[in-house]
């Protein structure tokens, strides 16, 4: 996707063009957009991680808040690497804006890593979470391109860095769940 959408003239048309048609847009769904956009902030993020640890807590599964943690943090710190430290943006043909990197976003890395982390913890409610959790997520990306902080490469660049961690982590204590079953079943006598 950063190959393209960077690397690519036709790439960054692309992105220029949706950018382009996201600011002029004013209707509801870019005022909605826009106020959805200004929740992706520290005092609501730490509302929602607080919840995810608390249902943690109270589902006495204390044991997931490592890796929700580490999914969490890792997917903002990559964010972070990526967009500071891995990727330079520069025009690759005419009429291209040059303009700083934005890849991957910021704000939809935050949302989207604290939504997968509340409906990781939330049990039987999970569906209902994440179906709000998307919405949410949805709406932050979409202001962000609407507020013109963000390219739509930008927005889907932080959803797979998030869903990279998330398969990640799921894996990993996946394979710690299976190898604690394998110890605690019991020996079939010889």
């Amino acid at each position: 996707l950063a190959h393209f959408a960077i690397g690519t003239a036709s790439g960054q048309r692309l992105d220029q063009l949706t950018t382009s048609g996201a600011l002029a847009h004013e209707g509801q769904l870019a005022q909605a957009a826009t106020l959805v956009v200004t929740t992706v902030n520290v005092p609501v993020v730490a509302a929602v991680l607080g919840m995810a640890a608390l249902l943690v807590v109270l589902r006495r599964r204390a044991r997931l808040l490592l890796p929700l943690g580490v999914l969490v943090v890792g997917a903002n710190l990559s964010t972070q690497a990526i967009k500071h430290l891995v990727i330079s943006r520069e025009a690759l043909g005419p009429g291209i804006d040059v303009t700083p990197n934005s890849f991957p976003s910021g704000h939809t890395t935050l949302a989207a890593s604290a939504v997968i982390a509340l409906v990781l913890a939330s049990g039987r409610a999970r569906g209902v979470v994440a179906i709000l959790g998307a919405l949410w997520t949805a709406g932050a990306g979409i202001g962000t391109l609407v507020v013109g902080w963000h390219r739509p490469s930008d927005v889907v660049g932080a959803i797979l860095v998030v869903a990279a961690w998330t398969f990640l982590v799921l894996a990993v204590d996946g394979a710690h769940t299976r190898r604690r079953r394998a110890r605690a079943a019991p020996r079939p006598d010889l």
